[in-house]
């Protein structure tokens, strides 16, 4: 019986992952996203009433980690083939990107395959038969490749920033190697920002006013939409105070999103809000 719960809590919650990567609906403005968020709460609404349940009647739940990690690296590969068939015009990608998979930008492709990139420890593990290790290099390296693909500056950064950690523990008392790593992943982050040095200039224009806008409501924020419903009236206000001469005037635009997803928590809900994720997260990985 305890095993059979185990199997219908995975189930649900590789349903939960499907949803959260996968499911897109032109019956919304915005086809790509909304959809995702809807049926994502919907689901883990259901997970953790199913989950509540459980511990109700049998007083403990126990999650099998392994099993996890590998629904979540098979989800992320099926995402990075999906993406890699759009860069070869294999598979229509419906935006001006060249690759997106099933988003409407690459940020948000590279974001859900560099959640998954870490979990590939599972499969690499030398505990494992030779077959399952072979196969987490296969879908990892697709994964990678995926998010080089992409383009994207914060993806490539990320896991960067990952593989730099996961060597960096490796390498116990090579500390030429140790800084060699560190002082490579900062040239990296300088590259990228050289690389499109008026989009990252851009984006340190919407931050400024973002903060300008946490500094009106800091605790409990603007509420939902508040980024698309007020930057731009903030983005003006910071031009008149600094003049349209200052060296971000060409790179004002129209934005309907802050390019960082805890700043946009906290502009729709304030300090609490974001004291509220850390918490979910922190709590989360306790019970993990």
């Amino acid at each position: 019986m305890a095993r059979l719960r185990d199997y219908i809590g995975l189930l649900m919650f590789s349903i939960l992952c499907v949803s959260a990567l996968f499911v897109q609906s032109h019956y919304f403005t915005d086809s790509s996203i909304v959809p995702k968020w809807l049926i994502t709460l919907f689901v883990f609404g259901g997970l953790v009433l199913y989950y509540t349940i459980a511990i109700w009647y049998a007083h403990s739940v126990s999650i099998n980690m392994f099993r996890v990690g590998i629904v979540l690296v098979a989800i992320c590969f099926l995402q990075a083939v999906l993406g890699l068939l759009q860069y070869f015009n294999v598979y229509y990608s419906p935006s001006i990107y060249k690759i997106t998979g099933s988003f409407d930008n690459p940020a948000g492709f590279s974001a859900c395959l560099c959640a998954g990139v870490p979990f590939t420890a599972f499969l690499l593990s030398k505990d494992n038969k030779r077959y399952m290790r072979l196969m987490g290099w296969i879908m990892g390296t697709i994964i990678v490749v995926a998010i080089v693909l992409s383009y994207s500056r914060a993806g490539i950064i990320s896991l960067a920033a990952v593989c730099t950690i996961f060597l960096y523990q490796k390498l116990l008392h090579r500390r030429i190697l140790k800084f060699s790593l560190l002082a490579g992943l900062v040239a990296l982050i300088l590259g990228c920002y050289w690389i499109k040095k008026d989009s990252a200039d851009g984006r340190l224009l919407i931050w400024q006013s973002c903060i300008n806008m946490v500094k009106d409501s800091p605790w409990i924020g603007h509420g939902l939409g508040s980024f698309e419903a007020h930057y731009m009236d903030y983005q003006a206000e910071y031009f008149r105070i600094h003049g349209q001469q200052n060296r971000y005037a060409m790179l004002a635009d129209n934005v309907k999103h802050p390019f960082n997803e805890y700043m946009e928590i906290l502009l729709n809900f304030g300090i609490i809000g974001l004291v509220i994720l850390f918490a979910f997260i922190f709590f989360t990985n306790l019970l993990l």
